[in-house]
C-alpha cells in the first residue's frame, strides 16, 4: 500500500517573476503527479465491499481466520465467551435452580434366545415369550435394573442361577411363571449381587 507524495509544488510558482522557465506548468509534472495519484489509489481498498488480500490488521493484531471461520458469528448479538461460561459442560455437569427434564418414553425390548444376557443397556423394560426351556445369564452394571415381562410359550421353564443371587419375594425361591398371560419379574444389581422379585400375583 502506498501513499500520495506530491512532486511538484505548484502553488511556489506564482512567486516566480514572468519568463521563469520554473513558472511553466510542464505536462511531464502533471503526468508524474497523476501517476503517483493512481498508484496510490490503486493500493488501496473500496470503501465499500472491499476485497482484501495478505494480513489484515486490527489494532496491531494479525487476522489469520478465514473468511468462512469469522462468518460462523453471523448473527451473534452478544459476548460470545459470556454466552459459554453461561452454558454446562456435557461431561459430568453441576447445575443450579430448578432443572426441567423432557419425558422420557423407552422403546421396550423384546428378548429373543434360550441364553439371553440380560442387560440395561438394552433399555429397563423388556418382554420375553420362552421359546424353549431359558437359562439367562448377568451383564447388570451395578445400580442397574431391568423389568421382564416373561411369557412361559408352552410352559417352558426358567432356570434363574446364572443371573439373580438372591430372591426377595416368595420366600426366597425363584417365582413359579404363571401358565396364562405374563409374569413380571424386577432384576436389579448391587454391588456384585443380583436381586430379584417377582411383581403381584398375576
Amino acid at each position: 500500500m502506498s501513499n500520495y507524495t506530491k512532486s511538484t509544488n505548484f502553488t511556489a510558482k506564482d512567486a516566480l517573476p514572468s519568463g521563469d522557465s520554473g513558472k511553466i506548468i510542464r505536462g511531464s509534472e502533471f503526468d508524474t503527479e497523476f501517476t503517483a495519484i493512481q498508484t496510490a489509489v490503486n493500493s488501496k481498498a473500496d470503501a465499500t465491499s472491499p476485497s482484501l488480500t495478505g494480513t489484515i490488521t486490527f489494532n496491531g493484531v494479525g487476522l489469520t481466520a478465514t473468511g468462512t471461520e469469522i462468518n460462523f458469528t453471523d448473527g451473534v448479538t452478544s459476548n460470545i465467551q459470556t454466552q459459554l461460561d453461561a452454558k454446562a459442560p456435557i461431561a459430568s455437569p453441576t447445575f443450579t435452580g430448578t432443572v426441567t427434564l423432557p419425558a422420557v418414553t423407552e422403546t421396550v425390548y423384546a428378548i429373543s434366545g434360550t441364553t439371553p444376557a440380560i442387560s440395561a443397556t438394552n433399555g429397563t423394560i423388556q418382554t420375553w415369550t420362552l421359546s424353549a426351556n431359558s437359562t439367562p445369564t448377568d451383564s447388570l452394571s451395578s445400580g442397574q435394573s431391568v423389568v421382564l415381562h416373561i411369557n412361559d410359550g408352552t410352559a417352558y421353564n426358567i432356570t434363574w442361577t446364572s443371573l439373580v443371587d438372591q430372591w426377595k419375594t416368595d420366600s426366597g425361591a425363584s417365582p413359579s411363571l404363571n401358565t396364562t398371560g405374563e409374569t413380571v419379574v424386577v432384576v436389579w444389581k448391587v454391588g456384585s449381587t443380583v436381586y430379584g422379585a417377582r411383581v403381584g400375583n398375576n
